[in-house]
């Protein structure tokens, strides 16, 4: 998929209620205790500095596969899990339907995770392939770039959390085809035109993902067999 027309893609613990403890950039911040057991929201890094040195080097590379070798870099320690966990949150919140992100993000995750299947398992190679998730590693105004390095809802990041596990899978909407690889969001940004596979005159590889429609005007998933 190409950069700024395509969005792509296409994986709930129970949930409290906390509140967030402010740390300082490039911390880790620890959620305060509810009657159970703490919960974390991941490193955060919200520093002008480290975007500007992160998007420098994405620039540098824009054509090569190394495109976002500054994000990895950036997080260094962090799991294959978190990565996912932080791509399936930022994804979800670029669909810019707010009142629907616990139905979209399940169907954003489990498309990811039908690549992540085709590239056996390799999880890295699924998030940071060049221009692929532009709606969350990008640079530009509609991009979620800064929900990618700085997961501040705690509620959704722990849904995306869950849902990077086996057990998670449970959670999806719809159980979908292994070649259902592509999603477009449709209120992301309306500078954008969507691509032909994401316009209804292709809707012959749409794969319904709800029973009424309703989140077609948010999310559409799209089946592409020669996706490898």
């Amino acid at each position: 998929m190409t950069s700024k027309s395509r969005y792509l893609l296409g994986m709930i613990v129970p949930l409290f209620v906390f509140s967030i403890a402010s740390g300082a950039p490039g911390e880790s911040r620890t959620m305060p205790k509810d009657s159970s057991s703490p919960m974390r929201l991941p490193l955060c890094l919200n520093e002008q500095s480290a975007i500007d040195s992160i998007f420098a080097d994405v620039k540098a590379n824009t054509k090569t596969p190394h495109k976002y070798r500054a994000y990895r870099q950036a997080l260094a320690g962090e799991s294959d899990e978190n990565f996912l966990a932080r791509l399936i949150y930022a994804e979800t919140k670029a669909a810019n339907c707010t009142e629907r992100e616990g139905e979209i993000m399940p169907i954003v995750a489990a498309v990811i995770r039908r690549r992540i299947e085709l590239r056996g398992g390799n999880i890295q190679s699924v998030i940071f392939e060049r221009d692929q998730f532009a709606s969350s590693l990008n640079n530009y105004s509609e991009s979620h770039y800064r929900d990618f390095l700085c997961p501040s809802d705690s509620k959704a990041w722990n849904q995306a959390l869950n849902l990077t596990t086996a057990s998670g899978a449970k959670a999806e909407v719809a159980v979908l085809p292994k070649d259902a690889v592509h999603y477009y969001f449709y209120k992301h940004s309306s500078r954008f035109t969507p691509p032909a596979w994401a316009q209804d005159s292709n809707s012959k590889n749409e794969v319904s993902t709800s029973k009424d429609g309703h989140l077609k005007d948010c999310i559409r998933v799209f089946r592409n067999a020669n996706w490898r």
